[in-house]
């Protein structure tokens, strides 16, 4: 076994290359041109290739290794003398040197290092064939940057292997519009929830090193694993987890919106309704993948970003790759994020997510998706040496949940099912495995044919868009030479109509006529709770009415009666909320649409702080009479008020809302104090059966 090759400094470490020409030729022809070959290791052949070419001062070589990364590696001592090729490599420690023996389009020799032989032999391109893959090459670049020009996508990066070949490693555009920098190859890119398949694989290796079941229940693992739904609680397996079958929509608000930890986040899962039954239809999931890293974390005994930096990113060589936005920021080669408001490319703020990390934080350049494409396609296996179990990545890929909805519609494209952080179906006859990401500014494709050795990774820096889709079916038709058609056509050609559309959309729900507010603005101001979102804080500012969800604010336009609707100011996310009242007609909750795919989400209304507060407290006490004369005591013990009467227990009362208390252990009874400036006056008794006013002697 042999280390592998990260950079040239390193390449005395390893025993590496083969792959050369040589032999009595008639014409230099002979000699000239591409020459593939490969050192045969004892543990597994090394591929590599040189290029010979005659310039003015005779020949030139230079020399390829895939598997280590290395191009145009000069030949020294270059010599072709009769039918013998022969030449050195300085730049690897141990006389490593090549000599070889000519034969139409084959060179049979020894490639000799730190005194140990192996055989090599090179076999000549077929020129036809070489130029027709360059055609395809170069009319792959002049469709990519002419589809992201027509999509108005600042930068892209681009890599495409192809039967262990990196075919292209480039990048299109621009990284930083307003400075005018380009997009390299190793320029790193936001790959959103393309990073889910780094935390299936690490569970992978957890369950190849004995610590993980897929098919165990997670709470044998995670003891504290809480949802809404008990038997899902309790049936939850590896594979549901990271099938998208929980029963919980996407929920993403309470991540998206909010500074909430991982843990927290962990511990507010079991306040979130599901929208399905447990395993009954796949919905996507974020929470779930971010249970998945803390599941990493508790049988790893590291972070989940420790694992996948020692686990991965280090055996692959992927020195871009990180997991904070704010680390992305501090290399000297990475992309801003853009979107597209009012027809105008305008960069976006980097959104952190840290907490959410397992679903979604990777951040890469193409360069070095391509290492984690190389291995999705090796079968287990990368540059040589085992990495996972060709069963662990077959079950990654195959499908485990079958989906309602096409990805792009299109009768070359089947149904899709989603296997563990992966995408798969079947495009007119291959099978394809792929998964996107998208976040704020990026939107990121790891698209792959294995059966063809096939797999592409496209980076851009704009918010939500489809061209990577395109990119994908359209290299793919091109480089399989397959029948496809004109998918830029097919995937942005309706965009102008259906923009249109909307815009009459919109302008029809600008002419509804709308009731007016039930209440006046001060009656909805406060705080509202969800055990598991946290707060919605409704405000005003001067005549509106303002709803702030932690990140979000938005000021409110009145709907109908006690319904409002908040868009946050330069994010374009809805709070549209709708108040209720108790049986006195008080505000008590308000119910807010968060998330399309559950009904609306109940906040119930905090008291506010005075009702805590022993001062107002003070002022509330005393004794207070019925029109029968029975008299009602109101006393306070610490910070919580007490109520007396004749002939019953004595009562605590709990903060509810306004001047208003909830007796403690009666239902539906609340006292409501009259408040003169700063003195009650008055008790009101809301029960059941009536209200029953006590006036303060």
């Amino acid at each position: 076994m042999y280390p592998r090759i990260q950079n040239r400094s390193l390449l005395g470490l390893l025993l590496l290359f083969a792959s050369l020409v040589a032999g009595f030729a008639q014409t230099t022809e002979d000699w000239q041109g591409k020459w593939d070959g490969a050192i045969e290791l004892p543990s597994t052949p090394l591929a590599l290739q040189i290029k010979l070419q005659t310039t003015a001062d005779g020949w030139e070589g230079l020399m390829d290794i895939p598997a280590q990364r290395i191009n145009d590696m000069a030949l020294a001592d270059l010599k072709i003398e009769g039918d013998q090729l022969s030449f050195t490599l300085p730049e690897v420690p141990g006389t490593a040197s090549f000599t070889g023996n000519w034969s139409p389009g084959t060179v049979t020799g020894t490639f000799t290092q730190m005194g140990q032989s192996f055989p090599l032999v090179l076999q000549q391109q077929d020129a036809a064939a070489a130029a027709a893959l360059q055609a395809k090459i170069d009319r792959i670049k002049s469709l990519v940057d002419s589809c992201r020009i027509g999509a108005e996508v600042p930068g892209l990066g681009l890599g495409i292997i192809y039967k262990g070949e990196v075919l292209m490693a480039e990048g299109f555009g621009l990284r930083n519009v307003e400075d005018d920098v380009p997009v390299t190859a190793d320029t790193r890119f936001a790959i959103g929830s393309s990073s889910k398949a780094f935390t299936t694989m690490g569970l992978a290796l957890l369950a190849e090193e004995g610590k993980l079941d897929w098919k165990t229940p997670i709470k044998e693992y995670l003891p504290d694993f809480k949802l809404h739904d008990n038997f899902a609680t309790e049936e939850m397996t590896a594979i549901d987890l990271t099938s998208h079958r929980s029963g919980l929509p996407r929920h993403d608000l309470l991540w998206y919106g909010t500074d909430f930890s991982r843990e927290e986040l962990y511990q507010r899962l079991q306040y979130l309704e599901p929208s399905a039954s447990f395993r009954s239809k796949w919905q996507y999931q974020n929470l779930m993948y971010m249970t998945a890293g803390i599941l990493t974390e508790r049988l790893s005994g590291q972070t989940w970003e420790e694992y996948i930096q020692e686990k991965i990113f280090n055996p692959l060589g992927m020195p871009s790759a990180s997991f904070s936005v704010t680390e992305m920021e501090q290399s000297d080669n990475f992309s801003y994020g853009y979107g597209e408001k009012e027809e105008e490319i305008t960069r976006l703020p980097f959104h952190q997510l840290d907490a959410i990390g397992p679903a979604g934080s990777i951040n890469a350049s193409a360069t070095d998706m391509l290492k984690w494409v190389e291995l999705q396609l090796g079968d287990g296996q990368y540059q040589g040496q085992h990495f996972i179990g060709g069963s662990q990545l077959k079950l990654m890929h195959s499908p485990q949940m079958i989906m309602e909805n096409t990805l792009i519609a299109d009768p070359s494209i089947s149904h899709p099912s989603y296997g563990l952080g992966w995408f798969t179906y079947d495009y007119d006859g291959l099978t394809v495995v792929e998964h996107g990401g998208n976040i704020d500014g990026f939107s990121a494709l790891v698209f792959m044919i294995p059966d063809e050795g096939f797999g592409l990774v496209a980076l851009t820096n704009k918010n939500g868009t489809p061209l990577n889709y395109v990119l994908s079916y359209s290299i793919t038709d091109i480089l399989l030479e397959r029948d496809g058609q004109d998918w830029y056509e097919l995937v942005f050609g309706d965009n102008e109509e259906d923009e249109d559309n909307e815009e009459e959309e919109e302008e029809e729900e600008e002419k509804e006529e709308t009731s007016p507010a039930l209440h006046p603005f001060e009656d909805y101001i406060g705080t509202y709770n969800h055990p598991g979102y946290g707060d919605i804080i409704i405000s005003q500012e001067g005549d509106q009415l303002v709803v702030t969800y932690y990140h979000f604010s938005g000021k409110m336009e009145h709907q109908q009666y006690d319904t409002f609707k908040g868009i946050s100011e330069g994010d374009d996310i809805a709070l549209d909320v709708r108040f209720v009242t108790d049986r006195n007609g008080q505000i008590e909750a308000l119910y807010s649409l968060l998330d399309a795919s559950v009904p609306e989400i109940r906040f119930d209304r905090l008291p506010g702080e005075k009702l805590s507060d022993p001062d107002f407290l003070e002022t509330l006490t005393g004794t207070y009479s019925l029109e029968n004369g029975t008299e009602i005591k109101i006393s306070l013990e610490g910070t919580k008020l007490k109520a007396d009467i004749i002939g019953q227990p004595t009562y605590t009362l709990e903060p509810h809302q306004g001047n208003s208390f909830k007796l403690s252990s009666l239902q539906g009874f609340t006292i409501e104090f009259i408040m003169d400036g700063e003195k009650a006056t008055a008790l009101v008794s809301h029960q059941p059966n009536g209200d029953f006013r006590a006036n303060k002697e």
